[in-house]
């Protein structure tokens, strides 16, 4: 009996073992997939809105995209707004284009967290902060005629740093905002020395080595802002221009213009065709020389031979094409009434710049 019993023990100990091990895999695997969804989901994006405000809009983004959004747009702007699972730059090119507000990345540095948090409130109040400077380089639609217009995210955009003529932070900051899409905010007498330049990379890890290098905090933000509103004579309203409230970029004078102004762009331009491949380059180059061509030869020109080249400009076939393919890249995110009067818009704007009439 006592043989006939392990005989029929030891078969029963075989099978609870491989039930543990079964049991033990399937839970791997669950787990496993349940990880793997997260992954492949993390920082996507979904907004199904009809008319909720804004505030609601950017929690949502935040808390589905892991980031900071700071905005001066009014938070009770009702928001129709309607993506699925998308990145994180094509969510916030859709919410700009629906609140028709501009969006960029911007990293706050200063000495302390205190001084951050206030530049932040003043932003968000539509004011320049105090005693602030703000350096960025926003270009024009860099890319090819027959490319579409796919947002990519700027943290990704990587900052190649090369040696500076002095070592402080305030100089790398400049030579970052040439490099990469983002803005750098900092107070104007805080530019403490850097020993050794940080590690070229990504500007969302070189930015974090740099603020560490010169003893100094940081914020990431994302800033949605107010476009600016023209006068009567189509000039810049006084509190603002396309980037928000009016900083002084590099001069430090308080007017909004850009200090660094064409060297600080050619130096923009030549890091973003740097990136690109050396087919692409050639194209994007050739492209950007003939723009120039263009526009200096309108320096000298009455203002009647301006408009005469202007018409000729918009009639271009390609331009025709370009022009248009941005329109229907801003239409594909608008909503019904925006693409009806941005359509009106639109045709009135080409026809007085073709010298013809409105179809």
């Amino acid at each position: 009996m006592a043989q006939l019993s392990l005989k029929f023990g030891v078969p029963n100990k075989m099978n609870r073992n491989r039930l543990i091990l079964l049991m033990a895999t399937i839970f791997l695997l669950l787990v496993g997939n349940f990880i793997y969804n997260v992954w492949l989901h993390w920082g996507l994006i979904t907004i199904h809105s009809k008319k909720d405000p804004l505030s609601k809009i950017i929690r949502q983004i935040e808390k589905q995209g892991h980031v900071t959004l700071e905005s001066n747009v009014d938070p009770n702007t009702p928001v129709n707004m309607w993506v699925t699972e998308v990145t994180l730059a094509d969510a916030m090119e859709t919410l700009s284009v629906v609140t028709e507000a501009r969006w960029r990345l911007a990293y706050i540095v200063a000495g302390n967290r205190t001084a951050i948090k206030g530049a932040i409130a003043s932003i968000t109040s539509g004011q320049k902060p105090e005693g602030w400077k703000s350096v960025y380089y926003p270009l024009m639609m860099l890319r090819g005629e027959e490319e579409e217009e796919v947002p990519v995210d700027p943290r990704k955009d990587p900052w190649n740093v090369k040696p500076v003529t002095e070592t402080t932070a305030q100089a790398y900051l400049e030579q970052a905002a040439r490099s990469v899409s983002a803005s750098f905010m900092f107070p104007e007498d805080w530019n403490p020395p850097v020993k050794s330049a940080p590690k070229s990379g990504p500007i969302s890890k070189t930015l974090p080595k740099l603020a560490s290098l010169a003893r100094g905090s940081y914020e990431e933000v994302f800033l949605l802002q107010k476009r600016g509103q023209r006068t009567a004579r189509g000039e810049r309203g006084e509190r603002g221009d396309d980037d928000g409230p009016r900083f002084a970029f590099n001069d430090g004078d308080g007017g909004g213009r850009r200090g660094g102004g064409r060297d600080g762009m050619e130096d923009r331009i030549k890091a973003e065709l740097e990136k690109m491949s050396a087919e692409r380059r050639a194209a994007l180059q050739k492209e950007l020389d003939a723009r120039k061509a263009f526009f200096d030869s309108l320096r000298d020109m009455t203002p009647d031979q301006k408009r005469a080249m202007w018409a000729q400009f918009m009639n271009n076939p390609d331009n025709q094409n370009r022009m248009d393919n941005m329109q229907a890249n801003a239409d594909a995110r608008s909503t019904p009434d925006q693409r009806a009067a941005r359509a009106d818009g639109y045709l009135s704007n080409k026809a007085a710049a073709t010298g013809g009439a409105k179809p």
